[in-house]
């Protein structure tokens, strides 16, 4: 068995001071949405969920720019079984197969970054994040774009299935550096944009996932930079945990796509 891809997403942001909503489920599709020269493009089923685990373990912990090879992969596997089963159950993702071996080469499903309770710095690097984000949004009102970017206004029953959260994104090593993140995002967009999904956003921790979304049209709305970043804790005073992220990773970005 050879994986080569994957990515995850969600419909709610995952700020522990909002609530998370559940998503609507629907049937998934055995068809492939997109075919390329070496890979297809499909949807993630229970036929497939296995390996799209197994690749989340093997080469998150990995290539994941902030955690700084410290995870194994027995430590990302709880959390990559629980956001793919979700992905499956809701319908939220997809999966790129290499057509010489139908191996998988990328794929795509959405759930909740807060099920990750292993990394407080990572959480609380993503909290700040956001939380910078929407003090920017308070403070430049007049931004037409941001009309309903407050989160009181977003984060309501009424807005579920309209906001998709890209979440994790894996390409196993000797696939990188093919294209096959582009294209798979873009699928994936235009199936949610069917299903009535109005904008999206991610925090993307790479330079590589940064310039894959903005191919797709998403653009930074905050970052945050490595070498800054301090945290502050009253017995062990302030430190910077990720200077250890290797170049060309500079920063954490806040990316949106207000119009799908």
């Amino acid at each position: 068995m050879k994986s080569f891809k994957l990515l995850i997403n969600k419909q709610v942001p995952t700020l522990k001071r909002f609530n998370n909503f559940s998503i609507s489920t629907r049937v998934n599709v055995k068809k492939c949405y997109s075919v390329h020269k070496s890979f297809t493009i499909e949807p993630l089923t229970k036929e497939n969920v296995k390996e799209a685990i197994l690749l989340t373990s093997m080469t998150f912990g990995k290539h994941e720019p902030i955690m700084g090879n410290k995870f194994q992969p027995t430590d990302i596997y709880h959390f990559a079984s629980i956001l793919a089963h979700r992905a499956v159950e809701e319908g939220l993702g997809h999966v790129a197969i290499d057509k010489s071996g139908c191996d998988h080469v990328k794929s795509v499903f959405d759930d909740s970054f807060s099920t990750i309770d292993f990394y407080p710095e990572g959480l609380q690097l993503f909290e700040d994040l956001h939380t910078q984000y929407f003090e920017f949004i308070a403070n430049h009102p007049q931004h037409e774009k941001f009309g309903i970017h407050t989160p009181e206004k977003m984060f309501t029953p009424q807005n579920v299935g309209k906001i998709l959260h890209f979440l994790v994104g894996v390409t196993a090593d000797f696939y990188q550096g093919n294209g096959v993140m582009s294209e798979l995002s873009k699928v994936h967009l235009q199936d949610c944009k069917e299903r009535g999904f109005e904008q999206a956003f991610a925090e993307c921790s790479s330079n590589y996932s940064t310039k894959a979304l903005e191919k797709n049209g998403f653009s930074i709305q905050n970052r945050i930079v490595y070498a800054d970043y301090e945290i502050k804790n009253e017995k062990l005073g302030t430190k910077k945990p990720f200077l250890h992220v290797p170049q060309p990773h500079q920063s954490m970005n806040l990316v949106w796509k207000y119009k799908l």
